[in-house]
């Protein structure tokens, strides 16, 4: 991508930096408590009624920013209620918010490089544990969050999620009207209307 005073080239980061919510608190945040329900169905359950964190995280929904905030705030009472052998899962937790407080505020903490080595090292070892799937959040996260921050030198605090926000209305919008949507994801034809859509809204993009 050439830059427009036609001189060097503007990288994709440089474009769509990595928005601080859905990469650093969002997707690792959702992705643990999913993992957290499918292996301690009745504890995590337990936690979340106890702390009077929203129902929609055991029942299909998400986890908003300031949930995964309570969340990791009385990451201690989840983990007196995990058996030892799960415990690993906690850790993902405890690595998330040690990441969210060295990079996602407005001042880079000096532990950023270690804190996305050890976050890196803990969903990968519940990925190869429990095949944790690696999300594109989580991808993003352990990747390139750490080139954008090398290149800029500045903490994902100064970033906004607005783009992300926007690109989302805009995607849904195309998929809706012209039916690229299939709501059962072991189809066939998921992937072939995934991609039709994606390229469909390329080219209004464009």
């Amino acid at each position: 991508m050439i830059k427009p005073n036609g001189t060097g080239k503007t990288t994709v980061l440089e474009v769509a930096p990595p928005p601080p919510l859905h990469n650093g608190k969002l997707g690792p945040g959702n992705d643990l408590m999913d993992l957290s329900n499918k292996v301690c169905p009745t504890e995590t359950k337990k936690f979340l009624l106890d702390n009077h964190i929203t129902k929609e995280a055991y029942h299909g929904g998400e986890l908003t920013g300031e949930h995964c905030d309570m969340v990791m705030d009385k990451i201690e009472k989840l983990e007196e209620l995990y058996p030892d052998e799960h415990k690993s899962i906690i850790d993902g937790f405890k690595a998330t918010q040690v990441v969210n407080k060295a990079l996602c505020g407005k001042v880079l903490k000096e532990n950023w490089k270690e804190s996305l080595v050890s976050f890196e090292e803990s969903i990968m070892f519940l990925h190869g544990k429990y095949s944790l799937s690696i999300t594109p959040k989580l991808h993003i996260l352990m990747d390139h969050v750490g080139d954008y921050i090398e290149m800029t030198g500045k903490p994902l605090g100064y970033i906004s999620d607005q783009t992300v926000e926007k690109c989302h209305q805009l995607v849904n919008s195309r998929f809706e009207k012209s039916n690229y949507y299939v709501k059962c994801l072991e189809s066939d034809i998921h992937g072939e209307n995934l991609l039709k859509g994606i390229e469909h809204f390329n080219i209004y993009a464009i």
